[in-house]
């Protein structure tokens, strides 16, 4: 069943490209090819800097969720209270890649991505261990001490069988980043199109949490698509710089 709708995701995306090639085309770079320079690694600032370690915190607590780790989790929380984030300018659009999602039996689980979703999280996993118990309010206690530079941070309820594109401007010759983490119910993947409609990059693994980057050859427009291959919603996040 997960092999049929992935294949059936991937044709639907296939044909969404070639839609996609005629987007934004006041703007479309001609005889340039895609845009993306797989040759440098871009230019690093403090906001890319911020937005790698805001990628690292997924990925700690993408993995201890999936492993009951709630060191992993202490360590994706502390992460967190490093990186300031600001608010992603407007609201994706959503089309159905098939015939649409169910509603949940249990919508519990909508918990975002921040510190004390973490922490919480890690809470529940330690259980009478003290040690641990400490360190959470230890870390719960600490304050927030992220720089004035960070990513831009979006937070979105993805229906099943549907998928989000937000439109987002990079900088020709510096690092771009996004990632993405959902709340767990279903298998999230992330695409990357540049303006001509030509797929930069993707992370397809399994799971909800997802991120890539890429050095633009000149500054443009990128859409980000999100994938949602489950039957259900997905409240997820999503951060780039």
């Amino acid at each position: 069943m997960f092999t049929k709708t992935r294949i059936l995701a991937a044709s639907l995306l296939a044909g969404a490209a070639v839609v996609a090639g005629t987007f934004l085309t006041a703007h479309a770079e001609e005889g340039k090819g895609p845009n993306h320079d797989a040759e440098s690694k871009g230019k690093a600032n403090a906001k890319t800097q911020a937005m790698a370690d805001y990628a690292t915190a997924c990925q700690l607590a993408d993995y201890g969720h999936r492993n009951k780790d709630p060191m992993a989790l202490i360590s994706a929380a502390r992460i967190l209270k490093a990186v300031t984030t600001t608010a992603m300018e407007g609201k994706p659009e959503e089309k159905k890649t098939g015939d649409g999602g169910q509603e949940k039996k249990d919508a519990s689980k909508t918990a975002p991505l921040t510190a004390d979703s973490c922490l919480d999280a890690a809470a529940k996993m330690a259980g009478e261990d003290e040690a641990l118990m400490s360190l959470i309010e230890t870390v719960r206690a600490e304050k927030a001490r992220g720089s004035d530079v960070g990513p831009q941070r979006g937070e979105w309820r993805l229906n099943g069988r549907c998928y989000q594109d937000s439109v987002v401007t990079f900088i020709g010759g510096e690092r771009a980043e996004v990632a993405i983490d959902g709340d767990d119910d279903t298998d999230l993947d992330l695409f990357i199109y540049d303006q001509n409609g030509n797929l930069i990059i993707s992370d397809t693994r399994a799971g909800d949490a997802a991120g890539v980057y890429w050095t633009p050859r000149w500054t443009g427009p990128f859409r980000i698509r999100v994938v949602n291959l489950g039957t259900v919603w997905n409240h997820y996040v999503i951060a780039h710089n």
